[in-house]
């Protein structure tokens, strides 16, 4: 998928769980993902999102995510997953 696109490095599953394991989520409101790619990071921290909300209906997570590439733009879309921007180096957050 996207071999045309050499910039782009998707995340593998195992080091996403890595990055996710020890992190107190319950404490997080709000995530930007600034080079999104197809979305694998933010699936992961919503699969979270659900655990956690099985047991507080009010738990929510906001995620922005930023990619640059216009096809991953579109995967990202078609996942609902908000595209807010296309340059981390350039977005300004106010």
């Amino acid at each position: 998928m996207f071999t045309d696109n050499k910039d782009f490095y998707p995340t593998p599953e195992n080091i996403i769980n890595k990055m996710l394991f020890d992190l107190d989520l319950k404490m997080i409101q709000t995530v930007l993902e600034p080079s999104a790619g197809k979305g694998n990071i933010i699936e992961a921290i919503q699969k979270k999102e659900q655990y956690y909300s099985s047991y507080n209906n009010n738990y929510h997570f906001d995620i922005d995510a930023i990619e640059a590439d216009k096809h991953l733009q579109a995967v990202l879309k078609g996942k609902n997953i908000r595209a807010v921007y296309n340059d981390f180096l350039t977005y300004d957050t106010i």
